[in-house]
């Protein structure tokens, strides 16, 4: 059998998997294979609307069943062993994940994004991958959690029988108020998510303030409450979310700047979000998003904070276009106490 010539499923079931159980890893509790943890971005073209690439993880491996600890990108063995590195990253920051592997059949490069090794990045035989105990000694470390504290955050979550799994950022949303409730914190606040360019709400933010059991029961009811409701909202897909691409649209800044040489911008009226991929260069931070008349008049505002995800710098705010005409206007983004850069913007 030449390795070459196997395909990157055959190497995952004839190599990583069994070198990965040989460490200890329980198949049926501690490990699962290609899992999608994101539908892709619903993009939406003028009448079009389309979804972008789905995200899945070759091997996720739990410590608990609520508790990601570690993360597997596998590639063929035409690849070099190192080379799914980078995507395994990517998706390790998604998920929270703190360790990190990429393998090709051959062996593993390791990545301890938790800063706590010798050496952040080591590559290791086939033979010699980490325990659960051994992952988990690091992870508890790094955290420095106490032996009480530990019982706490080992805790199972409760099962009411349905199936249902919370989704990824609302499982690091609970662990992380479980941690901070383990450690006494009189004050933390957890950001359950966002609105993200799959159309999907995920906003909502928890602050325990009180030390008292009552206290976090009633926080982690409200946290579970409002994954139960959005469960419910799965049932029908959203479009409301418009993706507006301007990374090629670059212009200079300046007074009264207008973007030229491209087809308008489409927004439909039943837009009630704007993702706005911002021209190249653009830094994070605070922004303005306007809607402007061919008059200059502006017709609506919404501030929102500008962040990198995937090397693209996100924008991404609410609107109300309900109460707009139809027609052609400029879509202005500026940051705070700068003019607006203008971009022919056609609402339908």
């Amino acid at each position: 059998m030449n390795k070459k010539d196997l395909s990157e499923r055959d190497i995952c079931s004839k190599f990583i998997g069994p070198a990965v159980k040989r460490a200890g890893w329980d198949g049926m509790m501690q490990i699962r294979e290609e899992v999608n943890f994101t539908k892709g971005r619903i993009i939406v073209r003028g009448k079009l609307v389309t979804r972008g690439k789905a995200k899945r993880a070759d091997y996720i491996l739990y410590y608990k069943p609520n508790i990601p600890i570690a993360i597997i990108e596998a590639k063929d063995n035409n690849h070099s062993v190192g080379d799914g590195m980078q995507q395994a990253l990517d998706y390790a920051v998604t998920l929270n994940i703190p360790f990190v592997f990429s393998s090709n059949g051959d062996g593993f490069v390791f990545h301890d994004r938790t800063g706590m090794s010798m050496e952040k990045e080591a590559t290791l035989s086939l033979d010699a991958f980490p325990s659960p105990k051994d992952l988990w000694s690091r992870y508890r470390t790094w955290k420095e959690l106490t032996p009480d504290e530990e019982a706490i955050v080992l805790q199972d979550y409760f099962d009411d029988g349905s199936g249902k799994a919370p989704r990824y950022y609302q499982t690091n949303a609970i662990n992380a108020a479980i941690e901070a409730i383990a450690k006494g914190q009189n004050r933390t606040t957890v950001e359950v998510g966002k609105w993200v360019a799959d159309g999907e709400l995920k906003v909502m933010d928890t602050s325990v303030t009180d030390r008292s059991f009552e206290t976090t029961a009633a926080v982690l009811l409200v946290m579970v409450g409002g994954w139960l409701w959005v469960q419910g909202r799965h049932s029908v897909e959203t479009t409301d979310t418009a993706v507006l691409d301007l990374r090629e649209r670059s212009v200079a800044r300046g007074q009264g700047q207008s973007e030229t040489g491209h087809a308008p911008l489409e927004i439909p009226r039943t837009a009630k979000h704007l993702i706005l991929d911002l021209p190249i260069g653009s830094k994070e931070g605070p922004y303005e998003v306007g809607l402007i008349s061919e008059r200059g008049d502006q017709i609506l505002r919404a501030t929102g904070i500008a962040q990198l995800h995937d090397h693209i710098t996100d924008l991404r705010v609410g609107i109300d276009l309900s109460n707009v005409r139809v027609g052609a206007y400029s879509l202005g983004v500026r940051q705070p106490g700068l003019e607006w850069t203008r971009y022919p913007t056609r609402v339908f």
